[in-house]
């Protein structure tokens, strides 16, 4: 009897650490990060051992038009801004 092939994940999929928190390459672009929401992103910015954590604001209001996020349609309203700190590796 065969043996059933597992899946592999996709090469481009963002990697999911320990910590559950989605792992990115770069910061998303403004609108794409929800008010509160966390992720990491492994750029290079923060000390060896450190990955930086981006928390969204709530600064920003986007349209949305047919399902697409229009970032040129973005308006700033009173709120938070994104935050962004060094944290340890999970």
């Amino acid at each position: 009897m065969p043996m059933a092939s597992r899946a592999q994940p996709a090469a481009s999929a963002p990697a999911l650490p320990a910590s559950g928190l989605l792992v990115l390459k770069k910061d998303p672009e403004p609108g794409h990060l929800l008010a509160g929401q966390q992720i990491l992103v492994d750029d290079g910015s923060c000390p060896a051992g450190q990955i930086k954590e981006l928390t969204g604001g709530t600064n920003r209001k986007c349209e949305v038009d047919a399902g697409v996020l229009d970032t040129t349609k973005c308006h700033p309203v009173t709120g938070t801004h994104r935050t962004s700190r060094c944290v340890a590796r999970p």
